[in-house]
């Protein structure tokens, strides 16, 4: 190549002393593109190549630290040194990865080792991602290796799950056949974890393990039925050990709800009952799994032994999603009837409907604990609900109104009313959360047929209720004891006498209580407000609830202006909602929420503010402006009659409207129209006239000249018709509007005469009621009045 670059020779000693910044400077001229070329494969390359591998295979951490980078970034970036060497790296990263992981213990020590090892299982990871897919270094490089890479990550996925278990679920995936002979050995790694400290993981290693698990089953399972030769000829499908595995979790769900009649009277629900009997108990056809959770150990003497409940629950609901919802290379069958029957039943085991045992009534903190068990029990099916409708949406729109009557079941009402619990409620905030994620995916596919309308309405006081802030000290505020003034001045000479520290500190409840606020999250109030849109546009609320959304929409736009100074998205649309939707009360908001949004400059408020119409709405009646035999004299004569007679007199209201009502001349019927005689306008109309009485001459000729040029539209669109029938056409709309303007120019005339006549009459009565005052001027005048009055 032309291109002038540092000798690969002098790069590769270089690499092999550099450290820090001056390492990076080097990676970074190694990922040049100039070093692809076919010509440096032999000597430099080759080089390279063998610096990197003494790089890896040395006993020092750092030093092997950066043989990984290095061949990371030569791997990267330049594709021959990956198809010619990098077998070689990959052989002796997964090597130096075994000796780590055989000596945990002695590698994670120091967080040198913790480094080198994270570093290590990356990077194989990557060479593995680079090699695949590519037909012929996947056979030769990648393929043979993974039979001694895969035993490494099971052994290490038990030490460092968040960093083995994306690597083998990707080997699952893509080489299910090569990972077949690891199978066995993995499920116990995975069974083992999960058993035994499944709830004390992050969510995102409980999701992986979910899946690892469900990802097992891509490797097929022989049916333990006796081949039958009238069976013969059915097709065999392949997702048979797939659905072998859901039904395996599915048929676990039944003994564990059925454990709850030990706690709740099933028998005073029939219904209920037959739901419980539909669920499914048998494994699909002959395939069987061993089922690895281990029986629960539940003691009515020691309540908290009941919290294994919600937690087997929760395990069975994420291996039911990972199955579910994961991407698998072959189409599956998912029984949604079945999950939805597991959904409601969990959904069910509430006290609201189910009473409690009559000998569990008496043990306070068994029923506390029984109290807080079955909502978690709900909201695992409501969860699992929302799994499903997110991957199978539109196939849940039969059972939408099923869903949304049992979402009203997860909410809290005080003992005997229909009152909703607000307080019960704030303790299951989050889980709520994911109770408007629900309706919102169910919603959004229904609009306004919707029939279950109730629950909805129940649940928008919810969202209302725990949108507001909530304090931590308000019970203290509430049940703060009223005592006497002898009480409080005991109280006073007893601090005086020993200083309380405790009380100084406390007084900050006090002084400082808005640090005493929990707060709601962007996310909270984003699904909230999509909930709010949603029932404002397709119902109307209740006056309370109208005006309660009101409150929280504007009050909380503000906060966010003041706070962030900037209102979000879902807040701006809530507003535009509720000024367009008015309610029973017809409350507008407009200027309230144009006063919000000022520096936005919202086009919506904009147009509502000011509307624009369109001009096509606006007729006129004039001869058109440009009419091809403008030269002929009669229409230059008709032309100035008729402005003669627009500048002539001020028009009234009335007769504005019967102006305006005339239209453009087309066909035979509006002939027939001209040679009705005109009404004369009736006492109405002449009074209603008064009111637009002192409009002026120059306002008038606005308005005929805006209605007079809708026909110059009207005309030059009549191409069709000729020249001497658009002439005569307009001859007979001119004598019309002068024949029509007569009458109306005659009574304004006659208008204008009484209305003078009736100021001059009011300035004498005026000047009647005044007495002029006599002013001395001078002696003059004096003796002049003296004489005339002699």
């Amino acid at each position: 190549m032309s291109e002038q670059r540092i000798s690969m020779s002098s790069l590769a000693k270089e690499l092999e002393v550099a450290s820090g910044d001056d390492f990076k400077n080097i990676l970074r001229v190694i990922a040049s593109p100039a070093y692809v070329d076919e010509a440096l494969l032999k000597s430099d390359l080759g080089i390279l190549n063998a610096k990197i591998v003494k790089l890896l295979r040395s006993s020092n951490d750092y030093e092997c630290w950066k043989g990984c980078h290095a061949a990371a970034v030569v791997c990267s970036y330049n594709p021959l040194f990956l198809l010619s060497y990098g077998g070689q790296s990959l052989s002796a990263i997964y090597a130096k990865l075994e000796q780590k992981t055989n000596y945990y213990s002695t590698t994670t020590h120091t967080s040198q080792g913790r480094a080198l090892l994270s570093t290590l299982v990356s990077t194989t990871d990557l060479l593995m991602d680079l090699m695949r897919n590519k037909p012929t270094l996947s056979r030769e490089c990648l393929v043979p290796k993974l039979k001694a890479i895969i035993p490494t990550l099971i052994q290490l996925a038990r030490y460092e799950p968040q960093q083995c278990l994306p690597i083998l679920k990707k080997l699952l995936f893509k080489h299910s056949t090569t990972f077949k002979p690891f199978v066995n050995k993995y499920r116990v790694a995975l069974v083992q974890t999960m058993t035994n400290n499944y709830h004390f993981l992050s969510k995102d290693i409980q999701q992986l393990l979910c899946s690892n698990y469900a990802y097992l089953h891509l490797i097929k399972l022989q049916s333990q039925h006796t081949a039958d030769e009238n069976e013969a000829h059915h097709k065999a499908y392949d997702d048979d050990t797939w659905r072998a595995g859901i039904y395996s979790i599915l048929i676990q769900f039944k003994p564990i709800i059925k454990l709850c009649d030990n706690i709740l009277d099933f028998d005073q629900d029939k219904e209920l009952s037959r739901l419980f009997d539909t669920l499914p108990s048998e494994s699909y056809k002959d395939y069987k799994i061993e089922e690895f959770l281990s029986p629960l150990k539940l003691d009515m003497n020691k309540p908290f032994t009941l919290w294994e409940l919600p937690r087997r629950v929760n395990m069975l609901v994420d291996l039911l999603t990972a199955f579910v919802t994961q991407p698998t290379p072959f189409p599956i069958r998912v029984p949604i009837g079945s999950i939805n029957f597991i959904c409601e039943s969990l959904v069910s085991l509430t006290t609201k409907y189910l009473p409690l045992k009559r000998e569990l009534r008496r043990d306070q903190d068994l029923n506390t604990v029984i109290g807080d068990v079955l909502p978690q029990m709900q909201f695992a099916g409501i969860r699992l609900w929302k799994n499903m409708i997110s991957a199978y949406g539109i196939a849940f729109l039969p059972m939408a109104d099923r869903v949304l009557g049992s979402l009203e079941i997860f909410i809290p009402f005080k003992p005997k009313t229909n009152i909703v619990d607000i307080d019960a409620c704030h303790k299951l905030k989050k889980e709520f959360l994911t109770v408007f994620e629900v309706a919102n995916l169910i919603m959004q596919n229904l609009g306004h047929r919707l029939n279950e309308v109730d629950p909805i309405l129940k649940l928008v006081d919810v969202a209302l209720s725990l949108s507001e802030d909530k304090s931590l000290i308000e019970n203290i505020f509430n049940n703060k004891p009223i005592k006497k003034d002898g009480a409080n001045t005991q109280n006073k000479q007893k601090t005086k006498q020993k200083k309380d520290n405790k009380a100084a500190a406390i007084t900050d409840l006090y002084t400082n209580y808005d640090q005493f606020v929990t707060k709601k999250s962007v996310q909270w109030f984003n699904e909230i407000n999509k909930f709010l849109l949603f029932i404002i546009s397709n119902w109307r609320l209740s006056p309370a609830q109208q005006i309660h959304t009101i409150k929280y929409t504007i009050s909380r736009s503000l906060q966010f202006k003041e706070k962030t100074g900037s209102i979000p998205d879902s807040f701006v649309e809530l507003l535009r909602i509720l000024v367009i939707n008015l309610g029973n009360e017809r409350l507008s908001i407009l200027p309230i929420a144009v006063s919000v949004l000022k520096e936005c400059s919202d086009e919506y408020f904009d147009l509502l503010c000011h509307p624009r119409l369109p001009l096509s709405i606006i007729h006129n009646v004039r001869k058109s402006a440009v009419l091809e035999d403008e030269e002929d004299a009669e229409d230059g004569n008709i032309d100035g009659a008729f402005s003669g007679n627009a500048q002539a007199k001020t028009f009234t209201s009335a007769e504005l409207g019967s102006f305006n009502a005339l239209e453009p001349i087309s066909t035979e019927t509006d002939a027939a129209q001209i040679a009705e005689p005109v009404d004369a306008p009736s006492a109405a109309d002449e009074n209603d006239s008064k009111i637009f009485k002192k409009r002026s001459a120059d306002d008038v000729e606005v308005d005929a000249e805006i209605t007079l040029q809708s026909a110059k539209k009207s005309k030059v669109q009549m191409d069709e018709m000729t020249k001497q029938e658009i002439r005569h056409e307009q001859i007979i709309a001119d004598r019309v509007v002068e024949e029509r303007l007569e009458p109306v120019v005659a009574k304004v005339e006659k208008e204008e005469k009484q209305d003078s006549d009736a100021e001059h009459n009011e300035d004498e009565d005026d000047d009647s009621e005044f007495e002029i005052p006599d002013i001395h001027l001078s002696e003059y005048e004096d003796d002049e009045d003296a004489e005339s009055d002699s």
